[in-house]
């Protein structure tokens, strides 16, 4: 890599700014977005453009080392559904649920064969897909978490009891980012 191409990358992330690609190539943010870094629009509680979640997680520590968490990974549909509100739109949502085929939406076999195996490959454990394919359980540590899904996870008390969450938005290597939509469990706040 030339001098010319590092300084125009680095120029690039100042100007756009933290989070708008991936600090190294090759990974994908998921819809899993951490609750600590939510926008403050209306809310009351926010201290210096904060949420008061924010605020409260500020100096928290991440979880301990040898904590379990129990994990949901979501699958995108194959063939997604239009999201407009036109009659082919509607006719295919109808279609989704429909008992004729109701795999014809689900991620492939090896879709979830090759979310399953990445799971592995971290070090999760009990790993179980769903007869639908479109969601796959696993537990594993937070270190198993951190390198699969470049998060850490902070623990902290928030309105009078514990709590954690995940410290930002959830990422996964760019050939699963067209499978893997959420991964639930890395925060119990709401």
């Amino acid at each position: 890599m030339n001098i010319t191409r590092i300084a125009l990358t680095a120029a690039l992330g100042l100007f756009l700014g933290k989070g708008a690609f991936s600090e190294e190539a090759g990974w994908v943010r998921t819809q899993t977005i951490s609750p600590l870094s939510a926008p403050v629009d209306g809310d009351a509680r926010s201290t210096n453009g904060k949420s008061s979640l924010a605020v409260a997680a500020e100096r928290a520590p991440q979880v301990p080392a040898g904590q379990l968490f129990d994990l949901q990974v979501l699958l995108k549909p194959s063939n997604p559904v239009p999201s407009d509100s036109t009659a082919a739109a509607a006719a295919a949502r109808k279609a989704r649920f429909s008992a004729k085929d109701p795999n014809r939406f689900a991620p492939s076999q090896a879709q979830v064969d090759s979310v399953v195996s990445y799971l592995r490959q971290n070090g999760f454990t009990h790993i179980e897909a769903a007869p639908n394919r479109f969601s796959i359980r696993a537990q594993g540590t937070i270190a198993n978490v951190s390198k699969a899904f470049r998060v850490g996870v902070k623990t902290f008390m928030y309105e009078g009891r514990p709590v954690f969450a995940n410290d930002d938005t959830v990422q996964v290597p760019a050939n699963l980012g067209a499978i893997v939509g959420n991964v639930l469990g890395l925060q119990n706040i709401y």
